[in-house]
């Protein structure tokens, strides 16, 4: 992102959230009342157009034309956000206390997840979108709830070993969420910031990523959307630069001290989400949700 301005990257994840939720009602894959709010007048005006028709044919319709741009993207982005909801309320479930959100954007789990109401939430982000957050929130809702709390930390120099010193209990389960984040980094950065992760993170704390897969980074991968994504990355000056093969994704999160539970692909977000129906889901993104050893 530019220095001085909000991220662009996360104003249009917004966007497949806030027109996603309307779409795609039934099945209702993901339901964000709140993104619609975080939206600049481009997105805002194609999502009052969409929220007037409401979920019909016609805007079934749009959806398809988006799938024909880039194939796949609004599904994995109204799937992947479910999934990680539910692995959040997992993980409260099992004795999280507090949440870590790497790269935030205008996440807005915190007014809309009820498991997280006593979860102490540290959102982590660049300032300028942090700021713009502030405003809107400020705005829709009011003061940010007391159990949030908006730390404006640079995750790829290291600043995630600073947490505690904003409150992060070292002695209480975590859960860490890294959505859309860890594949624009360089590998030595992505690996930087799961060991930040596993040296701060209680026993018994969880942390969920999305990865891509190699052929991706290095633009040979054949799979439907792969290199309209790859392209459309790049047009944004955010390029993809780590991929984790599926194969070796196990050793790879014990070389960072991390066992993994959960492994999902597009089918599998396709079966629990979706049932068959439209959208296209990106097949060559996958989801990872592991422990930190020595807990439950």
């Amino acid at each position: 992102m530019k220095e001085g301005r909000a991220s662009d990257t996360a104003e249009a994840m917004a966007a497949a959230r806030a027109i996603g939720s309307v779409v795609f009602q039934k099945p209702q894959i993901l339901n964000d009342p709140y993104a619609r709010h975080f939206l600049g007048s481009r997105y805002a005006a194609l999502f009052a157009l969409v929220d007037r028709l409401g979920s019909n044919p016609i805007t079934r319709g749009f959806a398809a034309l988006y799938d024909r741009w880039l194939p796949g993207a609004l599904g994995w982005v109204l799937t992947r956000h479910r999934f990680f909801d539910d692995a959040i309320n997992d993980a409260v479930a099992r004795g999280a206390q507090q949440m870590v959100l790497v790269g935030a954007g205008y996440d807005s789990r915190a007014f809309r997840q009820a498991a997280l109401a006593n979860v102490r939430i540290f959102e982590v982000d660049h300032p300028d979108t942090q700021a713009r957050k502030r405003r809107i929130v400020q705005q829709v809702v009011g003061p940010l709830p007391n159990n949030v709390l908006l730390i404006p930390l640079n995750a790829t120099q290291g600043d995630l070993r600073k947490l505690p010193d904003y409150g992060f209990d070292l002695s209480k389960k975590a859960i860490f969420v890294i959505e859309g984040f860890l594949w624009y980094m360089p590998p030595e950065t992505a690996r930087s910031i799961l060991l930040a992760i596993r040296e701060m993170a209680a026993p018994g704390s969880q942390v969920i990523f999305d990865y891509i897969l190699p052929s991706v980074v290095d633009g040979t991968c054949t799979l439907e959307g792969a290199k309209a994504h790859r392209a459309y990355c790049e047009r944004r000056g955010e390029p993809i630069l780590f991929g984790l093969n599926p194969n070796k994704v196990e050793a790879y999160l014990q070389g960072v001290g991390l066992t993994l539970v959960e492994d999902v692909d597009s089918t599998q977000l396709r079966d629990r989400y979706v049932r068959g129906e439209a959208p296209k889901i990106y097949p060559f993104l996958r989801i990872a949700r592991c422990t930190v050893s020595g807990g439950d």
